[in-house]
């Protein structure tokens, strides 16, 4: 916990109490429901891009004057219907899960990091699901759940402000950007879908699969992340349970930067 010093002292660092231990919850379980979903919701999209495809070759024979009877066209239907329908319900259940992830992630930084968190993990999630807020704040989120957990800072480093770019994870401003894209894809084909035309049709289908290709990779990284930041939460809550964490009413720590402690966290790759 930190404590605002007078102008011209040094930085007072008050140890967090031992007990705040005890509000950590290991998110490995979550996460690997998250990483099986993800990697279904990868091979649904393989089979929508599939889809797609086929129905757009179908739609190019009936512009170029070929004859198709109407059995086919049900086909085309009824697999669009079901590819499609797997589609939303396996999206559904894989943002579900990421979302219930983030909330304990974000919630165990109160237990793990040196100092409070900037919000609640209740707005972390709900970041996700307001106009304009939903393009950036969710990215700070993650990088602050990055930075808070890495098992390598020392426990009574007073964090007072948003990690600097050293602390900053590459992965997750990479995965960000393909989840925008990948989001934008997704609403343009939405919109496509309202169109009943041939050609309408096929250019619905062409943002498809323009934006499965970038969805998978969104996908693959959304694991990364995820599993990563799993990672470095059980390496520090690890490596704060060995460094006898003092008890309330103990002398405190040394000042800023006097204490580290060695870590167990491999980073990807």
């Amino acid at each position: 916990m930190y404590q605002q010093p007078q102008y011209g002292q040094a930085p007072i660092v008050q140890p967090l109490p031992a007990s705040y231990l005890d509000d950590y919850r290991s998110v490995r379980t979550r996460a690997l429901v998250v990483l099986v979903l993800f990697a279904l919701l990868v091979l649904v999209k393989l089979l929508v891009f599939g889809s797609a495809a086929m129905e757009n070759d179908l739609l190019h024979k009936i512009l170029g004057g070929v004859e198709i009877d109407q059995q086919t066209l049900k086909n085309n239907d009824v697999r669009e219907a079901l590819v499609n329908g797997l589609d939303g319900l396996m999206y559904l259940a894989t943002s579900t899960t990421f979302l219930f992830w983030t909330y304990r992630a974000y919630r165990n930084l109160m237990a793990i990091a040196a100092d409070a968190p900037e919000t609640t993990a209740g707005f972390a999630v709900g970041s996700f699901f307001i106009p304009i807020l939903n393009l950036f704040r969710p990215r700070k989120v993650f990088q602050e759940m990055w930075a808070k957990s890495d098992p390598d800072v020392s426990f009574a480093r007073p964090v007072i402000t948003m990690p600097s770019n050293s602390d900053s994870s590459t992965l997750i401003n990479v995965w960000w950007v393909f989840w925008i894209i990948s989001n934008l894809f997704g609403n343009v084909g939405a919109y496509g879908t309202t169109h009943k035309t041939a050609r309408d049709l096929i250019a619905a289908n062409n943002v498809v699969l323009a934006g499965t290709l970038i969805v998978i990779p969104a996908a693959v990284l959304a694991m990364a992340v995820v599993w990563e930041i799993t990672k470095r939460q059980e390496a520090r809550f690890a490596a704060l349970q060995a460094s006898h964490v003092p008890q309330p009413g103990s002398s405190p720590q040394p000042g800023y930067g006097a204490s580290t402690f060695p870590s167990t966290y491999t980073p990807l790759g």
